[in-house]
């Protein structure tokens, strides 16, 4: 029913005799073509393997059907509350389901969607009391920011070495 190559179609002339193109062959070029259109576009009642069926299932009425990402939908049929759409590839999407509470998306090549959900980084402290070595963590990358905070004692006060005078404050 479909040519194998795009019809070539020629317009009358101002100077073609009435006859010649004839009109029947003309209307039977242009019917057949728009026949073949009709076809491979479609209508409200077209079965699979039509344009319009395509984009939009007959028996659906336009909603209700899985759409693949190719032709412009996700390919999904339901989502849950949280649900992330994950281009797995070009012409992939996938679905990533919500993590657990407090978890955070990281990045992950090793994973067919790109991205996974994760513990959320948990700040790392080190603490000293005494002269100490701070060693760098390893989950710490080179964006990583380390903030440090110092807090040194305080001084002691002056003492009095006479009758009624004062020490001087601590520091």
């Amino acid at each position: 029913m479909y040519p194998s190559t795009i019809a070539s179609l020629t317009d009358p002339q101002a100077t073609d005799r009435l006859n010649s193109p004839s009109h029947s062959g003309i209307e039977q070029a242009q019917n057949a073509n728009i026949e073949q259109t009709q076809t491979f576009i479609g209508t409200l009642s077209s079965t699979q393997g039509t344009l319009i069926y395509d984009v939009r299932s007959p028996s659906s009425d336009g909603g209700g059907h899985v759409q693949s990402a190719n032709k412009g939908g996700t390919g999904q049929t339901t989502y849950t509350k949280g649900d992330i759409l994950v281009g797995q590839s070009s012409s992939v999407l996938t679905k990533l389901a919500v993590g657990v509470n407090d978890q955070v998306i990281i990045a992950d090549s090793s994973v067919a969607a790109g991205i996974k959900w994760g513990a959320t980084p948990i700040m790392n402290v080190q603490s000293f009391i005494a002269t100490g070595t701070w060693v760098k963590p390893a989950a710490a990358v080179l964006t990583s920011k380390v903030f440090v905070e110092l807090w040194g004692a305080g001084g002691s006060g002056g003492t009095a070495t006479g009758t009624n005078e004062c020490g001087g404050g601590g520091g």
